[in-house]
């Protein structure tokens, strides 16, 4: 069926807002991870599995990241290849960059940050990662190959709704990264450095926050003037 002009144009800015929503979205997650790995009270849940397999086998952070997000992005394209979209690429090349500069923003702003600006910088890195995240799950336009797990354990799967199995999947990844570090023979102080009270957290936490900031913010704003 042809569209007319004013339909064409319709689909054209809807496909660009969503564009958009899922740069920007992906854009500030990794903003949002820098500031959690600046605030230093343990790192993401992921992070946690690749570090603990990465101390374990002696191979780099960078080989076993790609090895582990290899792994999951077989499973997503073995299970929902609809998942594998821009919003994939957008995390893969923005993604990385975003964390390390906002990095080094953090410590050129703070060398040693105290107590009280660490937790500034949690408190903000938790909510911007929820609501970035939100939106560029809503958007609909691919997802991480990490994220891609627990949306199929949930969609495909039908084993719990979203919110609890990225509760699962995250928990996993806590306890993997947890043994693996044992296993390597790390100290118990170099295990609390890399899994502390964030990484706990953001895994009992981080579901059910997607899930509220999916129907408050990240829904309206897509459905905002259309």
């Amino acid at each position: 069926m042809k569209l007319t002009k004013k339909e064409f144009k319709l689909t054209n800015d809807w496909t660009l807002r969503r564009m958009s929503l899922c740069f920007f979205g992906v854009l500030f997650t990794g903003v949002a991870c820098g500031l959690l790995k600046a605030a230093a009270f343990g790192v993401d849940p992921y992070q946690s599995l690749v570090r603990g397999a990465a101390a374990l086998t002696g191979a780099s952070y960078d080989t076993m990241f790609l090895m582990i997000s290899g792994a999951a992005f077989l499973f997503a394209f073995r299970y929902d290849r609809s998942l594998i979209n821009a919003g994939t690429v957008f995390m893969l090349l923005l993604s990385g960059h975003a964390v390390d500069c906002t990095v080094r923003l953090a410590q050129g702003l703070s060398p040693d940050p105290g107590l009280l600006l660490r937790g500034a910088f949690f408190a903000v890195g938790i909510i911007l990662l929820a609501v970035s995240s939100s939106v560029y799950f809503t958007v609909d336009l691919g997802l991480s190959p990490y994220d891609c797990i627990a949306r199929i354990m949930a969609d495909r799967f039908h084993i719990a709704d979203f919110k609890y199995t990225r509760i699962m999947t995250d928990g996993a990844c806590v306890g993997g990264g947890a043994i693996l570090m044992f296993l390597s023979q790390a100290s118990l102080g170099e295990i609390t450095g890399l899994i502390g009270a964030g990484t706990i957290l953001i895994a009992l936490c981080f579901g059910p926050l997607i899930s509220l900031c999916n129907r408050r913010i990240a829904q309206p704003l897509l459905e905002m003037g259309r």
